[in-house]
């Protein structure tokens, strides 16, 4: 055998590489990292286990990652709640006033807590929860109650949690009663006096609290001037008649020709109700007028067109005359003053055809006889004069409900010397 040493040093070093290769198998196994160092095998010496040219010091072991909490790992959208001990009542809200006398409540309050709900002093019956919903993001409970029943008038509603005193949500609301008084009003303050506007009535049935009475019922309206438009719901009783609906009634009045302050009357079984608005005196820029001028030559008391009384006189005095007359009309605006002038120079302005001439005239017997001509036109009398001439210069008052400024010259009146200043 040659050189014996020779062969036990080489063979030392084979398993020393061997021993080696045994750990580095596992460990890159266990870590696919290739730039991760093997640690040496634990049975080899300590001498072999470091190599030649590093100093010998202690492993260092990696520091733990800190650990994440689950609230970290929400998503920054996500709703937070204001307040999670919070209790509140979402439905109804407070003051509402309720039309019948039932309703539903909806509460909101966290998850796990208990709540109850007195109405009026009286706890709720939990047999009335008719839907729950839980939030878990935000930790709320929404719960609805169906079939609150409820008084006439005012009504305490409060959500205790469950133990405590000392409630966490309150709220009042209101329940309409029956009604004790009507209120009428209109939407416009005022209209112009031009025999076409209309101003809306409208009106309500109210409680002892003043609030709205959802009753129905007929109620009966009167103006003091105007004409009321629409369909009448009982035509054979006085007054106009409108419907009551969930307590609310609207009519439409029509103006007439002359200004002045008009009060309506509102009225149903015992109740009554009463409103005063105004006729203004309208503004016309443009100048009105008509006018005829009669001129004829023939017999004396053969004027188809003359006054009944003169026609064919009992004398039989039948010569030629010459007969000349004329009549004008004419209204305009001057200013903030209305101008109406009528003028005839053959008779009174009131004088009729069976020539009587009474105060503000009357209505004559052709008049009766043919109350409309075919085209849904009326007459009214605007220049009623016991005289052959009428003037009046007229505008509405600046004091709210004061009537009308005017001079004239024509029938008139004394309303005025009897109204409350």
């Amino acid at each position: 055998m040659k050189n014996p040493r020779r062969y036990a040093d080489a063979a030392a070093v084979l398993g020393a590489t061997v021993a080696l290769l045994g750990v580095c198998l596992p460990s890159a196994i266990a870590a696919p990292n290739p730039d991760a160092t093997p640690l040496p095998a634990l049975d080899a010496p300590i001498t072999d286990r470091l190599a030649p040219s590093q100093p010998a010091t202690s492993p260092t072991v990696p520091s733990p990652a800190p650990l994440t909490s689950p609230a970290a790992e929400v998503p920054s959208q996500a709703v937070t709640p204001t307040s999670t001990a919070e209790i509140a009542i979402l439905t109804p809200t407070p003051g509402m006033v309720l039309d019948q006398p039932a309703t539903s409540l909806t509460i909101q309050y966290p998850v796990g807590s208990k709540v109850d709900v007195f109405v009026n002093e009286q706890i709720g019956d939990r047999g009335l929860i008719g839907r729950t919903e839980t939030n878990q993001t935000t930790g709320r409970v929404t719960e609805t109650w169906y079939g609150i029943i409820l008084k006439d008038g005012k009504n305490a509603i409060r959500v205790h949690r469950a133990g405590d005193a000392k409630p966490s949500a309150n709220i009042e609301v209101q329940v309409s009663g029956l009604p004790t008084q009507i209120k009428v009003s209109t939407l416009e303050t005022k209209i112009p006096a031009d025999g076409r506007s209309t101003a809306t009535i409208q009106g309500e049935l109210q409680d002892a609290a003043g609030n709205l009475s959802s009753w129905s019922a007929d109620v009966t309206l009167d103006a003091s001037a105007g004409e009321f438009v629409g369909t009448d719901q009982a035509p054979d009783s006085p007054g106009f008649q409108v419907k009551v609906n969930r307590g609310r009634f609207t009519a439409a009045l029509r103006s007439t020709s002359q200004a002045q302050s008009v009060r309506v009357r509102a009225q149903t079984s015992n109740l009554e109700g009463y409103y005063q608005f105004q006729f203004e005196t309208p503004v016309r820029k443009s100048l009105l007028s008509t006018g005829v001028l009669d001129i004829r030559l023939g017999a004396r008391g053969t004027n188809f067109y003359d006054r009944f009384q003169d026609f064919l006189p009992v004398d039989r005095k039948n010569g030629t005359v010459l007969d000349v007359k004329g009549a004008a009309f004419a209204t305009t605006s001057v200013g903030d003053w209305l101008f109406t002038g009528a003028f005839n120079s053959a008779r009174t302005l009131n004088e009729t055809a069976d020539g009587r001439s009474r105060l503000f005239s009357t209505t004559q017997f052709s008049d009766q006889q043919y109350g409309t001509y075919g085209d849904s036109s009326v007459t009214e009398k605007v220049t009623p004069s016991q005289d052959s001439l009428y003037l009046k210069l007229e505008k509405t008052s600046r004091i709210k409900n004061a009537g009308i400024d005017y001079v004239m010259w024509g029938d008139f009146n004394t309303e005025e010397f009897a109204t409350a200043s």
